[in-house]
């Protein structure tokens, strides 16, 4: 009888988190719950997949294509790669724009003396397809014995910028 019971309340519950719609404002946590048994691993489970269940009911009313490449607005992903042929006044910065569905995108470098402040930036080109991914730009003029930050940013038809993430070099005359 308890087994059965144990059943129907775990059903109410499996119910009412995927059938229910709802919503949740909370700010996320620095720190990830870590379920303590194996009911607390359950009842967690279940709820992650409600959301799941929830962002796709509510990607699908908006007309998101969960399949980026089939997707009506498309995004943009960035991603910096390191700095090569550098010399004591100048270097190629390197990076990855890879386009997902039916958009395009303008991609530069920023760069700087302060990781913080990425202050000069680089010509823009233009990111159209799949294929259009890996971006180069060379820099000049930059001051010898002097350490760089760099990243790569784009800006999608939407108007979202993304940043990859910042990376170093040095200027040197010498190899």
């Amino acid at each position: 009888m308890q087994s059965q019971t144990k059943n129907i309340v775990t059903a109410i519950l499996l119910f009412t988190m995927v059938v229910v719609p709802f919503k949740s404002d909370a700010a996320t946590s620095a720190t990830t719950y870590q379920p303590q048994t194996k009911q607390e691993m359950i009842a967690y489970l279940q709820g992650r997949i409600a959301q799941l269940v929830y962002m796709i009911q509510q990607a699908e009313r908006t007309g998101l294509s969960l399949n980026p490449s089939q997707s009506a607005l498309g995004f943009v992903s960035v991603e910096t790669h390191k700095a090569i042929d550098i010399e004591e006044n100048e270097a190629v910065l390197r990076g990855e724009a890879v386009i997902y569905g039916n958009t395009s995108a303008t991609v530069w470098f920023e760069y700087g003396k302060d990781s913080k402040f990425l202050d000069q930036k680089t010509g823009k080109v233009s990111v159209r397809n799949a294929y259009d991914r890996a971006v180069r730009k060379k820099v000049t003029g930059l001051d010898d014995d002097r350490r760089y930050y760099f990243r790569i940013a784009a800006e999608g038809k939407d108007g979202l910028v993304q940043y990859g993430e910042v990376y170093t070099f040095y200027t040197d005359d010498s190899d």
